[in-house]
């Protein structure tokens, strides 16, 4: 079923038109689009510090979106927060061939309807119950073997974990 909302994260603030770029590309043959999401949690993954693949990998299992960082402190040091723009789906299309079942792309320019901002993009992830976790690049490595090659090894790797969102909870925030 169509959405009538998707949802774009960005850590630029005040955003009256989103416009098609290249930075962020999953196929070099696709061209410039905008990402948006019809989850909240999955936009949610990109309105803050812009890890690269070298340290974080992100990504949906079983409806559970998971983001590991293998940078801590970096993390931390540059999550200055964003926002969660809502965008009408009118001229958005979705290839689940290219990307997850929730992913959607534009190739034009889009005006958002609303947004939502955070002062700290792990706490937003955390409110949208992304699993959040911080490791070390070795755990990285193995995982994203696992992701490729071995997906139910992966699933095992993560379930070995606890998320920042259980650890929170633990201590009663």
């Amino acid at each position: 079923m169509r959405p009538k909302i998707v949802y774009h994260g960005s850590p630029v603030g005040g955003l009256r038109e989103i416009r098609p770029d290249n930075q962020r590309v999953r196929d070099p043959y696709e061209g410039p689009v905008v990402f948006a999401s019809e989850e909240m949690a999955m936009a949610a993954m990109f309105l803050g510090p812009r890890p690269d693949d070298r340290w974080s990998l992100r990504g949906c299992f079983d409806n559970t979106y998971y983001m590991l960082i293998a940078d801590e402190e970096r993390f931390r040091r540059e999550d200055r927060g964003g926002h969660l723009y809502e965008i009408p789906v009118d001229h958005f299309e979705r290839d689940v061939s290219r990307g997850l079942e929730t992913e959607w792309i534009c190739r034009r320019a889009v005006r958002p309807v609303a947004c939502h901002s955070y002062n700290s993009a792990l706490d937003a992830m955390l409110v949208h119950q992304v699993n959040v976790y911080f490791i070390d690049h070795r755990f990285l490595r193995k995982f994203r073997h696992a992701i490729f090659f071995h997906p139910f090894h992966a699933r095992e790797l993560l379930a070995g974990l606890v998320p920042e969102n259980k650890k929170a909870e633990k201590i009663g925030l």
